[in-house]
């Protein structure tokens, strides 16, 4: 019996996620370096690649990337990354599904809390759950194929402050001075 287009889809991507480190829709390989964190089953990211992206280091691959923080609004008014928004529960997170779907260029979400193994995490799957409900009838097509977590987010505030109290070296740390640094409220 011959096999549907929307089949043989699905069987290559299965084959292509199986193979290699591709995104979750098989479409092609994850643009940032991945680490493995404290969920191994989820895409993680480390505090140096999160600086680089916040640097714009992948500016030729990316055309968006939004940083997610999932801590509690108090937390995040005690200080967060610049930029980033704070969706804190299921419903919120929802909210991100209204962000228009993929781009030649890569559209990518990174997901922290304050250690970045419970919050950040059940966020990101989460959205993943409902990105694949959404895409049921596509399937593998998801709306946010690139999405992450930035692993130990304890070091990421000493990155950055120390990039901030230091004479900028580099183009990266003075944009991090100048724009992406955490922020106290």
């Amino acid at each position: 019996m011959k096999k549907s287009r929307a089949e043989e889809d699905i069987i290559q991507a299965v084959e292509r996620l199986e193979a290699c480190d591709t995104l979750a829709d098989g479409s092609r390989d994850y643009v940032l370096p991945t680490i493995v964190g404290k969920h191994s089953d989820l895409n993680s990211i480390s505090v140096d690649t999160m600086t680089q992206l916040l640097c714009d280091r992948y500016s030729d691959e990316v055309t968006k990337y939004t940083v997610v923080n999932c801590r509690y609004p108090y937390e995040y008014e005690g200080g967060h990354i610049r930029g980033a928004v704070n969706l804190y529960t299921k419903d919120s997170v929802e909210g991100l599904r209204s962000m228009s779907a993929m781009t030649k260029k890569r559209r990518i979400l990174v997901f922290y809390c304050e250690f970045s193994s419970e919050r950040g995490p059940k966020m990101y799957i989460h959205l993943r759950s409902e990105d694949c409900a959404l895409n049921a009838e596509h399937y593998p097509r998801l709306n946010f194929p690139e999405v992450s977590y930035m692993a130990d987010t304890r070091h990421f505030t000493r990155l950055t402050a120390s990039c901030v109290t230091q004479t900028p070296t580099s183009q990266c740390c003075t944009k991090i001075t100048q724009q992406i640094c955490i922020i106290s409220a």
